[in-house]
């Protein structure tokens, strides 16, 4: 027999009150963005009275605001062992100006805006120029506040000089004292970025946080915290305490869950962390939720910036556009889109649907196609056959169970089976048989009794179409679409790897800003060798490092290089 099991949200909830109050650091690439660029980011959670990373949360939350705290840009972050990754795409439809990254985890929203991470950055687009005066918050590298010496005592940089010629192989070399003569666990992340002394934001470091909080506590505990994975919170009904509620993902690895609502209608639903970004539909076998009221709870918090407005210095304007802007258009022209927003970390593996490897799978294209479902189902399934009911022709599947242990093999189930399109009920089987054969991909049949929940069903036929999303059918009028928002992939930064034996390095231009991206560099070993290609972009450079040990130790190192057309020898 199968059986989906959920996790109990009321048990996520309820470890509110004892669970660790959090912090969060976010190290990106640079401060500086002009339309068409790619935002890296690597985020830090930081348990706020040992400074250790967290292994609480599972999920953050990374917003880009404008400065009347409205949302720009929101998405979810995988948290793994304290730390997650992403990178989010500066559209040309954002407007100039100062924004103001924040994020935080749903525990930390019960201890409040005190404890966000947040940090300006400034966006350019040539089609809408700031109206602002000269900010008097920037600053240029040379005046930047260095981190206390205690923060680089574990960890130094070294570069073989200060002065690089243009697409010029860069190594360099870090080095960990250790504690007490042991060599540390270190989580890194490591930035190698242009920067531009009329047009700087003072950016923050992870030895900002280096003095652990020893009366954080949470205050309350009105929001569960995501200690196992991604929650889906919501209000249903009212809907008949005898109707189950179902959720389904649909796709090609389909995902089901039963939703338990609490006497209010809320509900508290722990997902999987591959559930991805996608429609959900609500569903139920036996009613219509079609005039159901249903409301997803948005995971982001609601509470205003704290940060005091920074303006964008209007002086340095046109220097940034004529730079900046143009190196990102020459990326855009003449690299794939892959390199400019990332590629997919690692091929997706294949997985499997909620019912897990099916007793039988049919792949269509392994057969001759005939030109109906009907005429599909009744040369090539032979575990399972059509009913008529009253004027409707239902599936019913043959009992693996009852079959085993008797000497017959074709014993059908008493009651049809629950008959799905890429994971989507269909309650009327003449849909099925009027479906375009050549849009099903693959027939998945369960040959047992299966169990959401409490809630059983005769066996399943799911319909798996090419597109993965109902054939691009309209959906059955007693189901609910939503929109669900999921952890966002993290993707590849791109760095060329010129050959050294040619002296023209590549005829494509290359004017990158930012040369290097790590987002999770982990250095257990005495010394780490980097190294990296400088691009066509003239100037100043910074190497910036970022790092939390296993024992709650901040880190934090920079150094600073030039690219000219001419390499100066120290």
């Amino acid at each position: 027999m199968g059986i989906v099991l959920n996790f109990c949200p009321l048990a996520s909830y309820s470890q509110a009150s004892s669970s660790p109050p959090e912090r969060i650091f976010v190290h990106t690439d640079k401060s500086l963005y002009v339309i068409g660029e790619t935002l890296w980011f690597s985020i830090y959670v930081i348990h706020a009275q040992s400074f250790r990373p967290s292994d609480f949360s599972k999920v953050a939350y990374f917003e880009l605001l404008d400065g009347e705290s409205k949302p720009i840009l929101q998405e979810k972050i995988g948290i793994y062992s304290g730390r997650g990754q992403g990178q989010v795409f500066i559209s040309p439809e954002i407007p100039s100006g100062v924004y103001y990254l924040r994020s935080y985890t749903a525990q930390m929203k019960n201890q409040g805006p005190n404890s966000f991470f947040e940090q300006a950055i400034s966006i350019a687009n040539p089609n809408s120029p700031p109206q602002v005066q000269v900010s008097s918050n920037n600053e240029s590298p040379s005046s930047q506040n260095r981190p206390p010496t205690s923060a680089t005592e574990l960890l130094q940089l070294e570069l073989p000089t200060n002065s690089f010629s243009r697409r010029e192989k860069v190594p360099f070399t870090l080095t960990q004292s250790g504690k007490n003569g042991e060599q540390e666990t270190i989580s890194l992340s490591v930035s190698i970025y242009q920067v531009d002394s009329t047009l700087y934001f003072p950016r923050k470091h992870i030895t900002t946080f280096s003095s652990p909080d020893k009366d954080s506590s949470i205050p309350s505990s009105s929001y569960p915290p995501e200690n196992f994975t991604q929650v889906l919170r919501g209000k249903i009904g009212p809907v008949p305490d005898t109707t189950p509620v179902f959720l389904s993902f649909p796709g090609k690895a389909a995902e089901i869950y039963e939703v338990s609502l609490q006497k209010t209608g809320e509900f508290s639903l722990p997902l999987s962390p591959k559930v991805a970004s996608n429609d959900m539909v609500f569903w139920s076998p036996v009613d219509d939720l079609s005039e159901t009221p249903i409301e997803i709870y948005s995971p982001y918090s609601q509470e205003s910036l704290l940060m005091s407005p920074i303006t964008f210095p209007d002086s340095s304007w046109r220097k940034l556009m004529e730079a900046y802007l143009y190196h990102a258009q020459i990326g855009n022209l003449y690299l794939p889109q892959s390199q400019i927003r990332g590629a997919p970390s690692k091929e997706v593996p294949y997985q499997l649907p909620f019912y897990g490897v099916p007793r039988y799978a049919y792949r269509l294209d392994e057969y001759t196609r005939f030109p109906k479902l009907e005429e599909v189902f009744l040369e090539y399934i032979r575990f399972g056959l059509k009913r008529k009911i009253g004027n409707k022709r239902y599936i019913f599947l043959w009992d693996e169970y009852v079959n085993a242990a008797s000497m017959g093999n074709s014993i059908p189930f008493s009651q049809p089976a629950l008959s799905m399109i890429d994971g989507i009920p269909v309650k009327d089987p003449e849909f099925i048989w009027d479906f375009d054969v050549l849009k099903v991909e693959q027939i998945d049949l369960v040959t047992k009794l299966f169990l959401l929940g409490d809630y059983p069903f005769f066996g399943i036929a799911n319909f798996i179409t090419y597109d993965h999303n109902f054939g691009g059918e309209s959906l059955p009028n007693y189901v609910v679409r939503k929109s669900w928002q999921g952890l966002l992939p993290a993707k590849e930064f791109y760095s060329p790897e010129y050959e050294e034996a040619n002296p023209n390095r590549g005829a494509t231009p290359d004017f990158r800003n930012t040369l290097y991206w790590e987002p999770l560099l982990n250095m257990n070993q005495a010394q780490e060798e980097i190294s990296f290609w400088t691009s066509d972009a003239e100037g100043m450079y910074k190497i910036e490092v970022n790092g939390l040990t296993s024992e709650g130790i901040p880190v934090y190192i920079e150094e600073y290089f030039t690219v000219t057309s001419s390499r100066t020898y120290e």
